[in-house]
């Protein structure tokens, strides 16, 4: 038997995704500045949990003394802002946001990522 989860965020206006975009704007405005950002992410979650860079399909073989220097890094950071900023701009759009939230489950669910994997603790 296969566990569903849903994942849910409170609406945001229009005027909320707007203050956000806007606020994110200097860190987000070309490639290199978003792959910058989501290599930060990506590198406080390797460094919490090292773990995980094997379940990245870019990253098989590497380890948390090698994976910074990757093109798979870079690729995974790059695509994390840009799929981030996908969801803050459909925040405002219900139908929109449930559209994304649904394909980043199927993506994750055929990646053989499990809810634990996927809701990070806070505290890692």
């Amino acid at each position: 038997m296969q566990t569903y989860w849903v994942i849910t965020m409170a609406p945001l206006t229009q005027q909320d995704v707007d203050a956000l975009m806007d606020e994110l704007k200097p860190l987000t405005t070309s490639e290199e500045l978003r792959t910058q950002l989501g290599m930060k992410v990506y590198d406080a979650l390797f460094n919490a949990k090292p773990d995980y860079i094997q379940l990245f399909s870019k990253l098989q073989g590497l380890d948390n003394s090698n994976v910074r220097q990757s093109e798979g890094f870079k690729y995974y950071g790059r695509t994390y802002v840009e799929d981030l900023l996908k969801f803050i701009h459909a925040a405002a759009n219900e139908a929109e946001y449930q559209k994304l939230i649904g394909t980043s489950a199927e993506q994750h669910k055929t990646r053989k990522v499990n809810k634990e994997q996927f809701l990070v603790s806070s505290s890692a």
